[in-house]
């Protein structure tokens, strides 16, 4: 497989050396790397780690070298993982927002990008706030600069396959002129349609060529959750 992307997960215990040696190095090979971070809570009770990343962030690219800087920020926030998201939805959806528009300030501000990964069931969530009223999918590829569709399926076509599952928001993100990924799932889930864990490689990657072949020159890519399980699908 050809990477062209790396989302890797920030970290307080890593030094910012080990950070700039690895970017640098993958850099040279044609790989871009974002920085990952994010949680539920982010911007409605935990403001402490979000404010952590996000000064880290700064410091970092401000001190290295652009050839050792992160292409831009990446954030899986996931609000619906929150205890209150069924009976309290339209004021989380409202944070979620208010939190990203923030995070777009803030990427802007410092001339790099901001991705953000979506769940496939982002296109029949509603909003209707101060922020306007539509489908939270499509709000997200508004107002970020790449989108990632977590299209946790372990089949591309028919019926809830990755393609049927991902249409619209590639139909939106076209419309609005924006980068859209389309990832999978390579690890172990409670359901075993959601993800490739038990499936060998010729699967994994004939499933993929399927996707790529149907939205060729629509989409930047394919995403794969995680490298470790990647890797293990790939011997």
């Amino acid at each position: 497989m050809n990477i062209h992307s790396v989302y890797l997960q920030y970290s307080s215990k890593v030094t910012n050396e080990t950070y700039r040696n690895f970017i640098s190095s993958l850099q040279k090979e044609g790989v871009e790397v974002y920085a990952l971070d994010g949680a539920p809570d982010w911007g409605i009770t935990d403001h402490e780690s979000k404010e952590q990343f996000l000064k880290w962030f700064h410091n970092y690219q401000a001190d290295a070298p652009l050839h050792e800087q992160f292409k831009g920020m990446h954030l899986d926030i996931e609000p619906y993982l929150l205890e209150n998201w069924e009976t309290n939805q339209e004021e989380i959806i409202f944070q979620f927002q208010t939190l990203l528009l923030q995070l777009k300030d803030f990427a802007e501000n410092r001339n790099t990008s901001l991705g953000v990964d979506i769940p496939f069931w982002f296109d029949e969530v509603p909003f209707d706030n101060k922020y306007g009223q539509g489908y939270l999918s499509q709000w997200l590829i508004q107002n970020t600069d790449e989108t990632t569709i977590m299209a946790y399926r372990n089949f591309a076509e028919g019926n809830n396959g990755i393609i049927d599952i991902s249409t619209q928001e590639v139909d939106w993100a076209e419309q609005e002129n924006k980068k859209i990924t389309i990832a999978v799932e390579t690890e172990k889930t409670p359901e075993e349609h959601v993800s490739f864990h038990n499936e060998n490689k010729h699967t994994l990657v004939s499933e993929i060529k399927l996707v790529q072949d149907h939205y060729k020159g629509r989409i930047a890519g394919i995403a794969i959750h995680s490298f470790e399980s990647m890797k293990k699908r790939s011997q």
